[in-house]
């Protein structure tokens, strides 16, 4: 059987080879890319299922971290990781640090609070972050290393270069189990202000805004540490401001003790401290602007600082300030600085120019104080022997260089001072006042309205603490003129100059004092030199213990006087002065006097030679035999007229000792002369018979 092909079929040409060869490696290519994308979406699926295990163990690489941020990447280094995509981010063991590689803080943790696919595709939220377990230690730099001066300049420039740093994008951190360790220079420990929590807030929403707080509870059985709030916001939109405010109760002050120590001396315990701070700070085009107002509770430690164990008195105190700085000016002025606190005050206004040079300064204003407080600050050696009531500083004008040469003090100061009644070294003034001038160096004053006793004051000593000990420097001149006598005059410094005014009961009478130029080393008495003239113009003192024992050689030689009936002389108890200049100088801790003459009774007296720092004696007493006790001028007080008794007195001020043995040789004296008197007159007798006859 044949077979027939359809006229139709037939007449069709058989197909291209070519063309055929192209179709089937078209076939082959399409099933090759759908291979390749399968095996692709097979591959993108299991790493995306594994992704967040890599990136885990990425992130304890260093150089991934830097590569993710290269700000702040050198300054992290994360221990563990733990990254899922249904889970919070968590990161364990971080380790912060300077730039310079050194360990700051350690995190134990830190965990987001979304997963990271809700972070990836999920709505747009700010990032949030816990952390927990911040530990980080602060050192308290030892003040005495602490010896180059700081540049209000260089402050300045620091703070207005300041940049607040921001994060790369909106942020929330809460943070707890906070521990501050707080070290000395050699890293030994000093406190720890642990359970320490904080808030922090970083927003774009009508400009960028931070805002942070701190709280630190009171915990049972750490009564000493206390209590702490602090907040503060930074906000820039036209302009950059900053505000905070804090509060603090029963706070220990250990971490500052070595730098209180410095003022108050050793301290046994640090005493609490508890107030309040608020503050803004808004910085234009101009610079910062600042007012900051703070309440305290400072701590007044009795005795410079006895510790614990003396009784500590609180003291509330309130500061305030506002302070501008002008770029174009290189000026720093103060509208305002106030420091109201017990019974004082403090006002001042001014300004701090030439800021990159030599920071001229210039203030002024008013102080108010208590006048013991500004007494504390003077040597103790001159503070025990005043009282202050109602003194106060009605102005004072602060100028210097912040930044001299090191040749030049820093600043001087000058004060007006005024007082309602002052107190010192037996000197009584009364609503007087004196210009005092200030400086690094000296402390100097001049009488304005100055009375002392009744009496006028010239000049005060000059207060010099260049050197250990300070020194008071007398200049050349008068320095009290026509003061009444006090018996604390005569019991607190006169007796040294002139010993038989010590420890007198009763006074009356007026005195001056002269210097030559001299200085006094408090604390280092041996070593100072101090010379003068002390002139008693007329006085009448009831005298104290050092006459007693030449109230009995008076006795004495009354009774050595063939005739003369021996006197009461308790009697006759006052010592009389008449115009007398006293030389004196102080030398290797003994003030020497010239001849001192006095009078007790009608009896004339005299003392030379010196008194001890210590009140040790040292002197020679002269007694001359007075006229007044011979009615007539017979051969007896002919024979006694030049005799001159001579005595030493040693012991001390309290009990004096006087050495009679002169007394012998005078008895003979007196019984030679009078047995030659009587010879010599009855031969006169004689005589006087045979010329008669």
């Amino acid at each position: 059987m044949v077979e027939t092909i359809p006229p139709d079929v037939a007449t069709i040409p058989a197909e291209n080879p070519t063309k055929e060869k192209s179709r089937l490696q078209k076939g082959r290519l399409s099933r090759w890319v759908f291979r390749v994308v399968i095996v692709f979406i097979l591959l993108l699926t299991v790493s995306a299922y594994f992704l967040p295990q890599i990136a885990s163990h990425a992130l304890k690489n260093p150089e991934t971290v830097r590569w993710l941020s290269p700000e702040f990447g050198e300054l992290v280094e994360i221990g563990d990781a733990k990254i899922e995509w249904g889970q919070p981010v968590s990161l364990n063991a971080i380790t912060l640090k300077t730039r310079g590689g050194q360990p700051i803080a350690q995190v134990q943790s830190m965990k987001s609070k979304r997963s990271v696919w809700d972070m990836l595709w999920g709505t747009p939220k700010p990032l949030e972050l816990q952390l927990a377990g911040i530990q980080f230690a602060v050192q308290v730099p030892d003040p005495d290393s602490q010896t180059k001066r700081v540049s209000l300049s260089s402050v300045i420039e620091k703070i207005e270069s300041f940049e607040i740093p921001v994060p790369p994008q909106p942020m929330s951190v809460e943070a707890d189990a906070i521990t501050i360790h707080f070290v000395g220079t050699e890293i030994e420990p000093i406190e720890d202000w642990d359970n320490i929590s904080l808030k922090y807030q970083y927003l774009v929403e009508q400009g960028k805004k931070q805002m942070v707080s701190l709280r630190m509870p009171r915990v049972e059985g750490h009564e000493n540490r206390g209590e702490f709030t602090f907040g503060g916001t930074w906000h820039k939109q036209n302009e950059e401001s900053i505000a905070f405010e804090g509060d603090w109760k029963d706070l220990s002050s250990a971490p500052l003790q070595p730098w209180l120590e410095r003022v108050t001396g050793p301290l046994k315990g640090a005493p609490p401290t508890t107030g309040s701070i608020q503050g803004t700070m808004t910085r234009g085009t101009s610079g910062w602007e600042s007012v900051v107002h703070a309440t305290s509770h400072l701590p007044r430690l009795a005795d410079g600082g006895a510790g614990l164990d003396s009784p500590v008195e609180l003291i509330d105190v309130k500061i305030g300030i506002d302070a501008t700085y002008k770029n174009d000016l290189e000026e720093l002025h103060l509208e305002q600085l106030s420091a109201i606190g017990g019974e004082g005050a403090l006002f001042a206004t001014g300004k701090v120019s030439d800021l990159p040079g030599q920071e001229l300064i210039d203030l002024q204003g008013t102080l108010k104080t208590p006048g013991q407080q500004l007494v504390d600050f003077l040597p103790l050696e001159l503070r025990k022997h005043i009282v202050v009531d109602g003194l106060e500083i009605g102005e004072f004008h602060l100028q210097g260089m912040g930044n001299p040469p090191e040749s030049e003090p820093t600043a001087t100061a000058s004060f007006l001072v005024k007082w309602q009644e002052i107190e010192a070294f037996g000197l009584n003034s009364r609503n007087g006042g004196v210009r005092v001038l200030v400086d690094e160096r000296t402390v100097s004053a001049s009488p304005e309205e100055m009375k002392v006793n009744d009496g006028r004051v010239h000049q005060i000593p000059t207060l010099d603490y260049r050197n250990s000990p300070t020194a008071m420097t007398f200049q050349e001149g008068p320095v009290l003129e026509d003061v009444e006598l006090s018996e604390h005059v005569c019991r607190t410094w006169m007796k040294f100059i002139a010993p038989t005014l010590a420890n007198a009961v009763s006074t009356k009478g007026r005195f001056s004092l002269e210097s030559r130029r001299g200085t006094f080393l408090l604390g280092q008495p041996e070593n100072s030199q101090l010379s003068g003239t002390l002139t008693i113009s007329q006085a009448e003192v009831k005298p104290g213990p050092i006459i007693v024992p030449i109230l009995g050689i008076i006795q004495t030689v009354q009774g050595m006087i063939p005739g003369l009936p021996v006197g009461n002389l308790s009697e006759m108890p006052l010592l009389t002065i008449q115009n007398e200049e006293i030389g004196y100088r102080l030398e290797k801790g003994r003030v020497y006097h010239d001849d001192f003459g006095f009078s007790i009774g009608n009896v004339p007296l005299a003392t030379s030679g010196s008194v001890g720092l210590d009140e040790s004696l040292d002197l020679t007493l002269s007694m001359s035999i007075p006229q007044a006790w011979f009615p007539r001028n017979g051969p007896i007080a002919q024979l006694l007229a030049n005799e001159r008794l001579q005595l030493r007195v040693t012991g001390t001020l309290e009990a004096p000792i006087v050495d009679a043995r002169p007394l012998a040789d005078f008895g003979k004296r007196i019984g030679i002369r009078a047995g030659a008197g009587l010879l010599e007159n009855l031969l006169n007798r004689r005589r006087r018979r045979q010329g008669n006859e």
